[in-house]
């Protein structure tokens, strides 16, 4: 594809009938090399001439119809365009095989007070769902890597309600293996999603049709959300979400309960990755975050595999306000996780500030939480229901990057009395002293 501006949208890419699954389609700009925030491309100041597309009012710029479809090296700035709400569309059908990468997603800001096609009120960079009726189609090997969305959401701060949050990614009907996401069989894995840049996610204003707002009022902005389809009967699984870079930004402006705007450097992306899917692992380190993101993770009916050991340092809720018990949410700070947890919400705190030494502190608040801990053989910390343990320090030290893991810990009594073990198939755990 040439380099050039096109106004157009609604650019729909279909199946046709005399296709196969060895078919595949590219839709290929000129900088297809250069990942979406290479300083050498037109985007981000640089001088590599682009295919830009504005949108011409329609709901999305681009979408995907079929299997096999490949998006690369184009950008998507839609800047004072409202009615747009998707960069790029994965539309209902249960489209498999899809690519998107390298390409530079921007300034998507959908403002009218009816979002089109009742799609909820954000603004996407990429936005998917298998099938909107009760079914069970679902996405199979798909992949989103290179990209830079940024600038999504209500960037212009307008005042008043139904003013959309920014959503790097939004994906619903995934299905697959994550083990595969990274092998020859990626095809069968649900989706990959790595090494993209997540920047400036503006959160909305009294809304709140995906059932979630800030303590102020505001809808949640996200660099990623895999969310469960609620029209299939299929459990959805199978997402690899790693090496990626969310960046929050202090330019965001905060409403108060009169609409009085005023700068406030707090008003940051509330949520990093949100993943309500099983079968599912979340492999990004706590550089992936910068300190303007609130909730790194929300692993939301625990239903993932959050690799908490790259993740060090943070805090965990085990009983989020808006979640309930059963899911865990990740902040870097303290006051983030009591602040959007119950007031009975046990939190773990993990942190390397004895590196090689791992410290792990778990700080019971209501008089309910009962738990006990364990270090699995991957390394990632596991609480469960039994003694109710006060403050415990991992050290994970030997060869390699984590080697063989000692443990010092003290546990309070159970109701019935009597300290109960705490025991783990792989490490050597043992009492080490009880502190009052």
């Amino acid at each position: 594809m040439a380099a050039g501006t096109y106004t157009d949208g609604e650019i729909d890419i279909y199946q046709n009938a005399g296709l196969t699954a060895l078919d595949f389609l590219t839709i290929r700009g000129p900088q297809f090399a250069l990942e979406g925030d290479d300083g050498g491309r037109a985007a981000n100041g640089g001088g590599g001439a682009e295919a830009i597309f504005t949108g011409a009012g329609d709901e999305y710029v681009f979408g995907i119809r079929a299997h096999n479809v490949t998006i690369e090296g184009i950008q998507i700035n839609t800047t004072g365009i409202t009615d747009t709400w998707a960069g790029i569309r994965i539309l209902e059908g249960g489209w498999d095989r899809w690519t998107i990468q390298n390409n530079a997603i921007h300034n998507i800001d959908d403002t009218k007070d009816a979002p089109a096609s009742g799609v909820s009120n954000f603004s996407y960079g990429v936005y998917g769902d298998a099938q909107t009726t009760s079914g069970s189609l679902t996405m199979t090997g798909g992949l989103i890597t290179g990209n830079y969305f940024h600038t999504l959401g209500n960037s212009s701060h307008l005042i008043g309600a139904n003013k959309s949050s920014g959503v790097g990614i939004y994906l619903e009907g995934i299905e697959g293996e994550d083990a595969d996401c990274d092998s020859i069989d990626r095809f069968t894995c649900g989706v990959w999603i790595y090494d993209n840049v997540f920047e400036h996610m503006f959160t909305g204003q009294n809304q709140s049709l995906q059932g979630i707002t800030t303590p102020g009022g505001k809808e949640y902005s996200y660099g990623v959300f895999l969310g469960q389809d609620d029209e299939n009967t299929l459990p959805n699984n199978g997402a690899w979400i790693g090496g990626n870079t969310t960046i929050g930004t202090t330019d965001n402006v905060y409403l108060d309960d009169d609409h009085i705007a005023a700068a406030d450097p707090n008003v940051k992306l509330e949520v990093g990755v949100r993943i309500a899917i099983g079968g599912s692992t979340v492999n990004e380190a706590n550089a992936s975050f910068n300190d303007e993101v609130i909730q790194l993770v929300i692993n939301e009916g625990r239903r993932a595999d959050v690799s908490e050991i790259i993740m060090i340092p943070f805090f965990k809720s085990l009983f989020p306000r808006v979640f309930g018990e059963g899911t865990d949410l990740y902040t870097e700070l303290e006051a983030d996780a009591l602040d959007f947890s119950d007031a009975n919400a046990t939190i773990v705190e993990a942190d390397d500030t004895d590196a090689p030494d791992v410290n792990l502190i778990v700080k019971p608040y209501g008089e309910s939480a009962s738990y006990k801990v364990s270090l699995d053989a991957g390394g990632d910390f596991n609480l469960r229901f039994g003694a109710r343990l006060f403050v415990a320090t991992f050290g994970i030290g030997g060869h390699g990057h984590y080697g063989r893991a000692s443990s010092s810990f003290f546990v309070l009594p159970n109701q019935s009395g009597s300290l109960e073990a705490i025991h783990d198939r792989h490490h050597h755990i043992h009492e080490d002293q009880v502190i009052g």
